[in-house]
Parts: C-alpha cells; structure tokens; sequence
C-alpha cells in the first residue's frame, strides 16, 4: 500500500562496466476490486485517506477516464459499457491537489463481464423445455464438421452442458410436444423424423419418402400430430406434411408452401405460414381440422423482403412477423421500428435482440450489452426462472466454430 520506488539492476558476471540501474515510482493507494455481473462490472475501492483528494478517475484499459468522481464518500461505479466476454483492466486514480510527479492510483485488476459458456460448436437454434429447466439447442449448419443435439441445464447462473446425442445427425429444426414427452427432429435432404423419448430417452426414427429433400422446419401439434415443411429447392414451391407422431405415416399435404416459417397453435389448432420470397409476402392462417390444409385468413403487408422468422407466444395469443405484432386472427396489434424475436410467458416483456421492452407499452427496461462483434447465428430464449439465455454462434475463420451462450436477469437496472 501507498507509494513505492521500485529500483532495477542488471549486470553480466558483475562487471561494472555492464551494470545499468533505473527506477520507477508506483503507487497503491487504495484498494480496487472488480465484481463482475451479467451484463456489467461492479468496481468497489477503499476510500483514499489523503487530505489533498480532488476526485477519483476511472480508467479502463488507460484510455481517457470513463468517469471522474469528485465525492471522496462515493467508492462504487458499474461500468455497462463493455463488451461481454472480453477481458478489460481497470484502475482507480485519485487526483489530488499537490503538484508532485505522482500518480495516485490503486492496483490494476482485470475482469470481464458475462454470465456465459463457451462451447466449440456451432449452435443454429435453440428452444426451452417448459416442463424441465432445460434447453435443446441443435448443432451444426450445412458446413460444420460438428453436428447433433446438446441438452443444456439452466438451473445455476450459467447454463452447463447436460449432455450431447445424436452426433451423426446434422438437424435443421426440432420442436417439444405440449405434454412435454417427445422432442422431434428433423433433417434437410435426409428423409427421416427422429424422436427423442424426453424420459427414457429412447431414440425412434420415423423413415419417410420425400424424395430426398427432407424436412427444413417442424411443428408438433395436438394428439402429436406432426406439421412439417418440406425443404424448399432454391426457387419454387414445396409441400406442407402433417404427419402421425406416433408412427410417422404421412395423413395430410399441401402442395402451395414457399420458402420461410411455421408455427403451430395448441390452443386454437391453426398452423400459420410465413413466405419469406419476394413474389408472395404474406402470412396465411390454416385450419387442420381433418388433417387437411384450409386457408383462414392471409395477411399480405406491403413489407420489404422478410425474414424465414415467425413468432408466436407461448399463450398462443400473438404472432410477431417481421415488425408487426398480430393476434390469433392475423389482425394487426401494433408495428414496432424492429422484428421482434422472443417474448417471455406470462406476456411482461419481449426483445428485439437490442433491448428488454415491456409487454404492454414497449417501454425499454435495459438496452442489451454489447456482445462480441460479428456473430453469424443469434437465437434467444425467455426461460422460466426470469432470466433470458441468449445463444451467439460465430466462425472467425476456416473451420473454427464456437458458440457464447449469455445468461442475462430481466430484473431493471439503474445506469
């Protein structure tokens, strides 16, 4: 503690004709500690107990001060202003009122912030387990050399990998039944269903003929009734399937489905369709009563090119789709100047991947912090604990894949 000279020599085989000597002055005033949070870091010190204080200066990484604090009682500061997962250091400066060639600062800490796992996979969705404090998060795209499904558990401040099957797989889409029983997955270009007892996990492979192109997206449905989208060639249509859960038979198809989402109501048995292609930007309302595909209602905004990304709350009371929020029977709610692309399950709040926003009023409870640039895979979950577990999968370069899974409260913040 306080100030120090600290003197250096280097000779060789002690011949004073070889020997240099300096010295530097270093100070450690006061004490600095670092507390790293979800989406920030906490900086506590000692108090400086000189009588020639100004005002404490705030350094990270010895740029210019974040922040100058002229009240000697004020020994905290959280820096939101940094991104997550990279190491920073920091250091407190006291300024004083004497004109010595001192610096007055405290120890030099480093830290980083984020509640996060770092796996060497490349994540492309991820969804919740309503039934167990669990997440499904699929591994691979069409160039990883790694591939399957990683079970993550949410029941600490980080999420930890469970356990990883399937690893021959390479899935595009897999969704939970609502008694919360089976997990199905499906493939592009590989016609097969795989269903994964969520109890027992027995795996069973349901075998289907559709030429080879597979199934891209799926939904499971009432009485396991599964709702499937053919994968779409590069230009033209392809098929919308229900299938039998329970053994995998074909039992109802439409022909007319384009490229985008899909997304299945329990609560009132209509599948909705997202056309992500310029020639036929609309949203349209099924009913699958019978197993066979009826138009409801179409929804057809003038929107520029739109996502293959459709969302629908877990009450099955909202659609979000590109930047309007609808209900149940596609009649618009409100627009909104982003997509939005989650929401949690009692309707408090939502996200457009920037910020936390209330439900109600759209009024943002925290804006998001900065993650590590350039991303190429995003997803995010609201899970039930009221926390948001937020996916971030990147390819810096050639065959090096990762994913940063952040873990983040929707408890406010004061800035």
């Amino acid at each position: 503690k306080n100030i120090h000279t600290i003197y250096f020599e280097v000779s060789i085989n002690d011949n004073p004709d070889f020997t240099r000597k300096d010295s530097i002055v270093i100070s450690n005033v006061i004490r600095l500690e670092l507390e790293p949070t979800d989406r920030s870091i906490k900086l506590k010190w000692s108090k400086y107990e000189g009588s020639n204080f100004e005002s404490y200066l705030i350094y990270r990484e010895n740029h210019d001060p974040l922040i100058e604090i002229s009240n000697i009682n004020i020994l905290e500061y959280e820096d939101f202003d940094i991104t997550l997962a990279e190491v920073k250091n920091f250091q407190i400066v006291v300024k004083t009122s004497d004109n010595l060639n001192i610096v007055y600062g405290s120890n030099i800490e480093d830290g980083e912030s984020g509640k996060y796992v770092k796996i060497p996979y490349f994540v492309t969705k991820t969804i919740k387990d309503r039934h167990r404090n669990k997440i499904y998060a699929i591994v691979g795209d069409d160039y990883s050399a790694d591939y399957g499904l990683i079970i993550l558990d949410n029941n600490s401040e980080k999420v930890e990998i469970n356990s990883y099957l399937l690893k021959e797989s390479r899935f595009s889409d897999l969704d939970i039944s609502s008694d919360g029983k089976y997990l199905y997955l499906c493939q592009k270009w590989v016609d097969k269903i795989t269903r994964l007892d969520l109890n027992s996990f027995e795996i069973t492979s349901f075998d289907v003929s559709y030429g080879g192109w597979g199934i891209h997206k799926i939904e499971v449905g009432n009485n396991y009734r599964l709702y499937c989208h053919r994968t779409p060639p590069t230009s033209g249509n392809s098929s919308l399937y229900i299938l039998d859960g329970t053994n995998g038979n074909k039992v109802g198809e439409y022909y007319w489905a384009d490229h985008g989402d899909i997304e299945f109501n329990i609560f009132n048995n209509k599948l909705y369709h997202s056309k992500s292609v310029t020639s036929n930007k609309i949203l349209i309302k099924f009913s699958v009563d019978n197993d066979s595909f009826t138009h409801d209602v179409v929804f057809a905004p003038d929107i520029p090119f739109p996502r293959p990304f459709l969302l629908l709350s877990e009450d099955g009371q909202h659609l979000f789709w590109e930047k309007f929020q609808l209900d149940k029977s596609l009649n618009i709610i409100r627009e909104f100047e982003e997509n939005i692309i989650s929401s949690n399950s009692e309707n408090t709040y939502f996200s457009d991947g920037i910020k936390l926003m209330t439900f109600d009023n759209s009024e943002t409870v925290f804006n998001y912090p900065l993650f590590p640039l350039s991303d190429e895979k995003s997803n995010e979950i609201f899970m039930d604990d009221n926390s948001i577990v937020i996916s971030k999968s990147y390819q810096p370069w050639t065959n090096v894949k990762y994913t940063y899974i952040f873990k983040f409260k929707t408890t406010p913040v004061q800035y």
